[in-house]
This record gives structure tokens, C-alpha cells and sequence, in this order.
């Protein structure tokens, strides 16, 4: 597969929030929407993101449509979600892929997201960024967010990092290109028109409030599919407030069920990275390759190209 990528942003550009899911808070909205403005960018804020269906900003198709209304916006160059929440893994059948790929845009958003990252770039051939939505934009913390992202989007190349409180399980070295996202929405992919590639990639996952014997149903699936065997290496995030609600307690963390689902696999293996629900978001890059090194020195992430064309 050869990647598509948009081109780089720079200042003066126009930034589109759309809620392809829940709606946002105005008030986080219009605080989302001043940060960008404050940092020289231009902001367009899609009316849907005033519907109301229970949580969701409009109908499946209503969503359907902002988010293409934006994504053929040639305005706009860049797409960021308003929120996470649920169904837009069934948003993905209103889209119509092959207008989508008509058109190059930055995309960035998490959690239910996942789904609309990963099918583009099954669908279209196209990076997306698996990354702060407008309301982590609007929090109180958001420069972080902020710094990462206009440096992830500047077409500039990407230096390594030193992963110094990830842990690994394996130890190695593997090339690819980055799937995943949050576990829950990527494993319900799988088998689907949408899912990814796993030849050769390295895939990246996390969940938030995920029942612990539900997180080691998905991984058996994906091992089950043979596509952990396939894979070039597997980097953990944060796996925040898992539940433990069954009858009796389930006896395995995250990392347990890690360990017992990869065994046998001669690829790099760390846990703990920092991107998930937490405090930590770092920006993955869908679609672009990266080498991830684990060995005795540690774990580094070094990204071999740029999602967005160079400047």
C-alpha cells in the first residue's frame, strides 16, 4: 500500500472541529476553538456539533455528512474531532470512502475515533492522527496537546524519544507502519470491510473503564485471527480504570493477559507507553512508520517519515 499523506499545516490555515460521535460542550467548544485562534490558526466549528440526539451530536447520517461536508471542505486543512463516545464504528457505513478519497486532510481523535482512523486508512490509503479531540484542546493543560500536535503536523522531521517509564516485555527491534487505537473499537473491526493491515505494522492499543475478562476475550481474538503473529511489534498505552465486575474477581491485569497472549513472538513488546484515557496523549500516527527499539538502554520510538507531506 502506498500512504497518502496531507500536506503539512502552517499558520493562517483553517481548523475544522466536527463531532463524528458525542457532542461537546459549547463553552469547551468555544475554549477549544480561541486555543487555536490564539496560536495564528483560523477555526470553523460544523453546526452539527448543536444537535442533540441523546449523546450523539445528530443521526448517523447528520454525522455522516458534517464530517464530509469538512473533509471535501477545500478551506479546511485540518479535522478534529469534538469528542469520543460510542457508534461511530457504525458511522462508518454512511461514509461514502470513495468521495473521501478524493481529498487529503489532517485528521486527529481518539477512543471511539479509532474506528474513523483505521478505516481510512484501509479505505482511502491515508495517515491519521490517533490524538487529542477539542476537548482534551480545551483543558486546562491543553499547551501540551497543543505543542505536540502543531510539531507532529509541521512537515518538520520527527525526532526519536526515549520512552523512560514504558516497561518492556520483549525485548527487540521492529519496523512498520502504526495501527490501533482504543482495543475495544479496533477488535470490533476485524473481519469488517475497514480493518487494517497487520502485515509488517506495528499496532498500538489502550482502553479506558474496559472489564478485565473483556480486554483478554479481544487479545484471544486477535490472536485467534493470526494477527498478533503478523505483526512487527506491539507498544501498550494506558489501560485506565479497568473494571473487575464479575461474580468472582478475574484474576489477571493487563500485563498478565499481555504476556499470555504474545507468547512466542519474537517482536518488541513494551507496556505502559504514554498515550491512552490518562493524563498522557501522546500523538500516534496512523498509517506512518516508525522503529521501536527495546533493549537494555530502554525503549525508543523513532519515526521513520512524517504524517503529512514534508515542507
Amino acid at each position: 500500500m502506498k500512504i497518502r499523506k496531507p500536506d503539512a499545516l502552517v499558520e493562517g490555515d483553517t481548523i475544522g472541529i466536527v463531532a463524528t460521535s458525542r457532542w461537546l460542550d459549547p463553552q469547551k467548544l468555544q475554549k477549544c476553538a480561541k486555543n487555536f485562534e490564539n496560536a495564528g490558526f483560523k477555526v470553523k466549528i460544523h453546526p452539527n456539533n448543536g444537535l442533540r440526539l441523546h449523546e450523539w451530536a445528530g443521526s448517523l447520517p447528520e454525522r455522516a455528512k458534517a464530517f464530509t461536508d469538512y473533509w471535501c471542505d477545500p478551506e479546511i486543512k485540518a479535522i478534529v474531532t469534538a469528542a469520543g463516545g460510542t457508534r461511530t464504528l457504525h458511522l462508518l457505513d454512511h461514509l461514502d470512502f470513495e468521495t473521501l478519497k478524493q481529498h487529503q486532510k489532517i485528521l486527529i481523535g481518539y477512543s471511539d475515533n479509532t474506528a474513523l482512523l483505521n478505516a481510512l486508512l484501509t479505505k482511502c490509503e491515508t495517515t491519521s492522527l490517533h490524538g487529542p479531540d477539542a476537548g482534551r484542546f480545551s483543558a486546562d493543560d491543553s499547551s501540551k496537546y497543543l505543542k505536540d500536535f502543531f510539531n507532529v503536523t509541521s512537515g518538520k522531521k520527527l525526532t526519536e524519544d526515549q520512552w523512560l517509564d514504558s516497561k518492556i516485555l520483549n525485548y527487540g527491534e521492529g519496523e512498520g507502519h502504526l495501527i490501533g487505537g482504543n482495543l475495544c473499537i479496533f477488535t470490533y473491526l476485524m473481519g469488517s470491510e475497514y480493518a487494517p493491515d497487520f502485515k509488517d505494522a506495528i499496532l498500538f492499543i489502550e482502553d479506558e473503564m474496559e472489564e478485565l475478562r473483556n480486554i483478554d476475550r479481544m487479545l484471544l481474538q486477535l490472536k485467534r485471527l493470526g494477527k498478533l503473529e503478523d505483526l512487527s511489534g506491539i507498544i501498550v498505552g494506558g489501560f485506565s480504570m479497568n473494571l473487575n465486575n464479575g461474580r468472582l474477581p478475574f484474576p489477571y491485569e493487563v500485563e498478565d493477559l499481555i504476556k499470555e497472549h504474545t507468547k512466542g513472538l519474537n517482536i518488541p513488546i513494551v507496556v505502559d507507553a504514554p498515550f491512552g484515557h490518562g493524563k498522557d496523549l501522546k500523538i500516534m500516527s496512523v498509517g506512518t512508520r516508525i522503529k521501536l527499539t527495546a533493549d537494555k538502554a530502554g525503549v525508543t520510538y523513532a519515526p521513520m517519515d512524517t504524517p503529512v507531506n514534508a515542507i
